[in-house]
């Protein structure tokens, strides 16, 4: 994807040691780029800082996969400290995140990656460490004292699981993973609550309907609004997926919602585009084709069917690391689709030019003609909106001099919100007493007259 306007202004800088000893910076722009974000990877040792490179590595594939393009990339000497964000024209940590990854192993700390960290750690509360670790016993022990009651998170054959966890802390991607798995419980469902397991150790919120439907509620209404909540739907085709009418209805709500998309063929199992009840939307990029290899056997045969077998350690580890960068996409290009959508219905409505700042909220005035100075924040979300969308977009309502906070009115807008009854009434409850505004897709237009008139106050 190209960099459009929409990121000239926010960027993420990241510095990182080399394998000799200097500091290397890397510069990133693109319209998916939500909030600006200062990263340093900092080894612990000598020894570590392998690692901290193969880090950088998958890193920068990551957020060069739906961003698209580096605007800038040079490197500087070892006199120039990884720590200094200074000369980057950044917001301050309040708003841009400051994030040090501190990449260990078996060894003591150097005592100039310690002096390291300790400056760090004076910065501030906002300047965040995530100690980084290969799957080692014990990590309390080769932990500095400083940061020994920090959660660290662990690397095996590959940093996905670290990068997930650096897009969260950066604004790059959701607090919260969401996906949903869609399977046929009589075919899949061994390999469904793997899949459960272990993307759940990977902090997602995984949603299958085996656990997560509560009892005498509207299934339809729970289910919709449990696909409404995710970035994206792994779908399980096995040889019957497209005769139920509730895996073709969830395929078809997530091609509809534009929510992302991957499927993992079960061995035998074929799509039939001459069934009535088959739907498109899944394109063979955003699927995984699994055979036998795939499985752990034994030397008897065995009838995939019976849906007893566990996926190798290999594949699985090859399925979550796509399932990663899928949920990465899908995420990226519906901010980007959401938030270009506003900016256009902002303008053709005649409002002041909307501006959208390094802390990834648009601001916008009324048009000269309405006679109002009113100012409008409006926060973005990819999914229904939910309580932290509240709090961030009330936390962050400028407050000029002498002016109360309401001076500017906070507004929500995202995809529509499928809630049971129950929900609805929490977030009207939680709207009103916030002042929030909020709005769905399909209120855009009327948002942005309402905003252009300055009849919102």
């Amino acid at each position: 994807m190209e960099t459009s306007s929409l990121g000239q202004e926010r960027k993420i800088v990241l510095h990182t040691g080399d394998i000799s000893g200097n500091y290397s910076c890397d510069t990133f722009s693109g319209s998916t780029i939500q909030t600006s974000a200062f990263v340093a990877i900092l080894p612990s040792s000598k020894s570590a800082r392998v690692a901290a490179q193969r880090l950088k590595k998958e890193l920068v594939e990551k957020i060069t996969d739906p961003v698209g393009k580096i605007i800038g990339q040079n490197s500087s000497s070892s006199g120039t400290s990884i720590l200094d964000s200074s000369t980057y024209q950044l917001p301050g940590p309040d708003i841009c995140s400051h994030l040090l990854i501190w990449v260990g192993n078996d060894q003591t700390a150097e005592k100039e990656a310690l002096e390291l960290l300790d400056e760090w750690l004076a910065k501030g509360k906002n300047y965040i460490v995530l100690p980084v670790f290969p799957n080692i016993p014990q990590i309390h022990t080769v932990l500095p004292k400083s940061i020994s009651h920090l959660n660290a998170t662990k690397w095996s054959s590959s940093f996905y699981g670290v990068v997930s966890a650096i897009f969260s802390l950066i604004g790059l991607s959701p607090d919260q993973l969401r996906v949903f798995i869609s399977y046929r419980q009589g075919e899949t469902r061994h390999l469904a609550e793997q899949l459960f397991d272990a993307l759940s150790r990977l902090r997602y919120d995984v949603f299958l309907d085996r656990f997560k439907i509560p009892l005498a509620v509207n299934f339809q209404e729970y289910l919709t609004q449990e696909l409404a909540d995710k970035a994206m739907i792994i779908v399980l085709e096995s040889k019957t997926f497209y005769e139920s009418e509730w895996t073709v209805y969830e395929v078809s709500f997530a091609t509809k919602n534009r929510l992302g998309l991957m499927a993992l063929q079960m061995p035998g199992a074929k799509p039939d585009s001459n069934s009535k009840k088959y739907v498109t939307g899944i394109s063979e990029q955003q699927r995984i084709k699994l055979d036998i290899t795939d499985f752990k056997t034994t030397d008897e045969t065995v009838d995939l069917e019976v849906d007893t077998l566990d996926l190798t350690e290999d594949a699985l580890d090859r399925i979550l690391q796509r399932i990663t960068t899928e949920h990465h996409r899908a995420h990226a290009f519906r901010l980007d689709y959401l938030t270009e959508s506003v900016l256009s219905a902002l303008r053709l409505a005649g409002t002041s030019e909307p501006e959208l700042r390094n802390d990834g909220l648009i601001y916008v005035q009324p048009k000269a003609a309405s006679g109002s100075n009113q100012q409008y924040v409006i926060a973005v979300t990819t999914r229904p909106f939910d309580f932290p969308d509240v709090h961030k977009t009330h936390t962050r309502l400028p407050s000029p001099t002498g002016q109360p906070p309401q001076f500017a009115i906070g507004i929500l807008f995202g995809p529509p919100a499928f809630w049971i009854e129950a929900n609805k009434a929490r977030f009207k409850w939680l709207t009103g007493i916030s002042k929030i505004y909020a709005f769905d897709e399909g209120e855009l237009s009327s948002m942005a007259d309402k905003l252009a008139g300055g009849t919102l106050y």
